[in-house]
């Protein structure tokens, strides 16, 4: 009897990087502030460190996002099924969940650590949102979709294969 392989599944990356992003972004100014807010913290007290934490992170996740700009795009295989885009954002969501609950953890824990913890989560997302905007822009260019393999766990990163196919819908019917 034939060995049956299961479809490849792949997804829009652009929609991964813009729900993340975005997400993230946006816990990561919440817990400035929740910290400006919540406590008697000195605005600069607040500012300076998260400025801080935002730089660094944001450097090291821009440096660790480098696999995509410099990854072969192949065009996808004929076995490939596309997720849906709900799926894909539903599945996106999970990260922007753990990213919640860490918030609120860092939140309980202090204004200190919500400062440092938001500017780290609000680093990641900027940079997510810089990698979406360069993404958009290289479909927008060369026509095609940009799509990524899905890893077996929802929080995996970066350096799966990616995969093109063409942006127009009466290409993408024949």
């Amino acid at each position: 009897m034939p060995e049956t392989s299961p479809a490849r599944r792949i997804a829009r990356l652009s929609t991964e990087l813009r729900v993340t992003g975005l997400g993230q972004f946006a816990l990561g100014l919440a817990c400035l502030v929740a910290a400006l807010t919540g406590s008697d913290l000195e605005p600069v007290r607040a500012v300076i460190p998260f400025l801080v934490a935002f730089a660094v992170m944001g450097a090291f996740s821009v440096y660790g996002s480098r696999w995509l700009r410099l990854a072969e795009v192949l065009p996808a295989p004929g076995d490939a099924r596309v997720e849906e885009h709900s799926a894909t954002t539903r599945r996106s969501l999970v990260k922007v969940a753990v990213g919640l609950l860490l918030t609120a953890l860092a939140v309980s824990l202090g204004p200190v650590f919500a400062v440092v913890f938001g500017g780290l989560l609000c680093a990641v997302g900027t940079a997510e949102l810089r990698d979406y905007t360069w993404l958009r822009d290289r479909e927008n260019a060369s026509g095609r979709e940009i799509l990524r393999e899905l890893g077996r766990f929802p929080l995996a990163g970066g350096g799966r294969s990616l995969y093109t196919r063409p942006l127009s819908e009466s290409t993408l019917a024949t």
